[in-house]
């Protein structure tokens, strides 16, 4: 058996590494000592900088917040239910 990549998926592997090696792993440190200084400060759920200026899929999108439950969002929890009518 092979369990090879194929040549689509290896590009597409080589771009992600690449990405992660630019974008994502420079700005860890960075994440994390924001964090611990907001909890430091006593409140670690301060939005942080190093999420600013993201690149990737939505780069140059605002990106959408989700809504708190406090105004009125309420959270799916499953998928609805198809009840097919079952034989008698």
């Amino acid at each position: 058996m092979n369990f090879d990549y194929t040549p689509k998926v290896e590009a597409l592997r080589e771009r992600l590494l690449a990405f992660m090696a630019a974008r994502v792993y420079p700005n860890e440190r960075r994440y994390r000592d924001e964090v611990d200084a907001n909890r430091a400060k006593g409140n670690p759920w301060i939005p942080t900088t190093a999420r600013r200026g993201a690149q990737g899929r939505g780069a140059g999108r605002r990106a959408v917040e989700p809504v708190p439950a406090a105004f009125g969002a309420r959270r799916r929890t499953h998928q609805p239910r198809i009840r097919a009518a079952l034989p008698s």
